[in-house]
């Protein structure tokens, strides 16, 4: 399809780039939550998720723990990571690599998604 005049220019994506996709209902919520309090940090957690998914720093790591540390999507288990959006404010996430089958990258899983720390990590 053709763009308009006035038609809102979408972001392309690189070929080495993830898909973001939403791991729950309760995870699609928590980044609403987040365009309306923190867009511009959530743009930087965008790009650092399709980009630079399973980089460690100050601000993302791999969770630890039996509980924390791995989530299950399909038959598989993955690394959970955390990346802090705010000083509370975090995204749980898996990165699910693309099969042989397919073509392109794989796919980054939001598992949780909330504007307020959260308290099960607190020991």
């Amino acid at each position: 399809m053709m763009a308009k005049k006035d038609m809102e220019v979408l972001r392309p994506s690189k070929t080495t780039e993830y898909t973001l996709r939403f791991g729950s209902t309760a995870a699609s919520k928590g980044w609403s939550d987040f365009k309306a309090t923190a867009n511009n940090a959530l743009a930087d957690a965008w790009d650092h998720l399709v980009r630079h998914r399973e980089e460690s720093s100050e601000r993302c790591y791999p969770l630890k723990g039996k509980h924390f540390g791995s989530a299950n999507f399909g038959e598989h288990s993955y690394v959970q990571w955390q990346y802090k959006v705010t000083d509370g404010g975090r995204i749980w996430y898996i990165v699910v690599p693309a099969s042989k089958k397919e073509k392109g990258t794989g796919t980054v899983i939001i598992t949780r998604c909330s504007t307020s720390h959260p308290k099960e990590t607190d020991s």
